[in-house]
């Protein structure tokens, strides 16, 4: 098993020198519609579409059942994180550790991989084929605002994870399951394929690892700001 460990500053370093070609899913590759104008920043999403910081939501006395999830808004990708983990467990990434998926993003090289921002186009294209157990089970998560997910890539969870902070107390603060971590056990699934046996996965303590597709690991499933 091959572990990458990386810290939030060389994060940032590597986005900003290489955001002329970053795949972004900010825009028409993310898969929503248009998305109303906020500030870059973290928020709480309610299931009307609408973002409030901690601060708003409380004001307005919202309950957790209004909570779709927590929204990250970056010049990068624009996400929204869901409030637990797959409630049926951890799942391969892949049963076949074959073949290479095309028109998945695909990259031996971890710097690249913090460049992968499709991580719903890769799900579109892991869903035809029946054995991505992981793209899948994020496809079928439905959130609240009755979205369905999708598997993050790995560019997504970095943007996530350098804003670990504020995440992890938005999603407290709307009564979510923590994110996990702490543990050489608690890696989640990107969508971002590696070679035909494997693919990247990330854990919340900033670290990447290169783990075979057939291997169970945990799943958390994002979706698009809008419907």
């Amino acid at each position: 098993m091959n572990v990458v460990n990386l810290n939030s500053a060389s994060l940032n370093s590597k986005r900003l020198n290489v955001i002329g070609d970053i795949r972004s899913s900010a825009g028409g590759g993310g898969g929503g519609g248009d998305v109303p104008s906020y500030p870059n920043g973290v928020y709480i999403q309610h299931i009307d579409g609408k973002l409030y910081t901690a601060d708003e939501w409380t004001a307005k006395g919202f309950s957790n059942d209004e909570a779709n999830g927590v929204a990250v808004l970056t010049d990068e990708a624009k996400f929204v994180i869901a409030k637990e983990d797959s409630p049926t467990g951890k799942k391969m990434w892949a049963t076949d550790t074959t073949n290479l998926l095309s028109e998945v993003t695909t990259t031996t090289v971890y710097a690249d991989a913090l460049k992968d921002y499709m991580g719903y186009n890769n799900t579109q294209k892991m869903l035809v084929v029946d054995k991505n157990e992981a793209a899948y089970n994020c496809a079928n998560y439905i959130f609240p605002n009755g979205n369905n997910g999708y598997l993050p890539s790995s560019g997504e969870w970095a943007i996530a994870q350098i804003n670990k902070n504020a995440v992890d107390a938005l999603i407290a603060l709307i009564g979510g399951r923590p994110i996990l971590k702490g543990s050489t056990k608690n890696y989640y699934w990107t969508s971002t394929q590696y070679q035909p046996n494997a693919a990247w996965s990330f854990r919340w303590d900033n670290t990447v690892n290169i783990v075979s597709k057939d291997s169970s690991l945990y799943v958390r499933a994002f979706t698009t700001l809008s419907k």
